[in-house]
């Protein structure tokens, strides 16, 4: 097999697992990949593995009860972090499924972080590449309705990951 039709063969091989994944949820997902992880174990100086470290199992552990707590947790920056914290919170950890800038930033509100551009905050999320956030129209009126993407979730677990590193290391400097 030569170089191109190598990587012809990978491509199309993503695309199978891509699509193979695409209904499943996220717990399952991380099953399957841990399984063809093990299986396939890759050889060299760099390996992939999806084997849960500590700090992984801690941020799993995390739980809040709370928007303000997951906003504490995260840190978000600059507005669109903002708002996609707030969106993670209400479309993650309270399940809803119909999003708009009006709920958004109403979580903002309620704790003294208000946008003062929800739109334009996530439109940037909209435009970003890879989009952090998806939206669509609601049937019959001109309010646009929001939806995380993974790539916008994985964000939200990033800033959790780091924030919780960041908070592990200033902990263990204080003792």
């Amino acid at each position: 097999m030569n170089e191109t039709d190598v990587i012809q063969a990978e491509l199309e091989a993503m695309k199978v697992i891509v699509d193979t994944l695409r209904p499943l949820t996220p717990e399952s997902i991380k099953k399957v990949l841990r399984f063809v992880n093990d299986s396939y174990p890759s050889k060299g100086t760099v390996q992939a593995t999806f084997e849960k470290s500590s700090l992984d199992e801690e941020q799993e552990n995390q739980t809040f009860s709370a928007f303000h707590e997951l906003y504490d947790a995260a840190r978000p920056g600059t507005g669109s972090e903002k708002a996609l914290v707030a969106a993670y919170w209400l479309q993650e950890i309270q399940g809803n499924t119909n999003l708009d800038s009006f709920l958004i930033n109403k979580e903002l509100k309620s704790i003294e972080e208000p946008s003062s551009n929800i739109t334009r905050d996530l439109d940037a999320l909209v435009r970003r590449i890879p989009r952090w956030v998806h939206h669509t129209r609601k049937e019959g009126t001109p309010r646009k309705i929001y939806t995380l993407t993974t790539e916008g979730k994985r964000a939200v677990q990033r800033m959790l990951a780091n924030n919780l590193t960041s908070t592990s290391v200033e902990s263990d400097s204080n003792s």
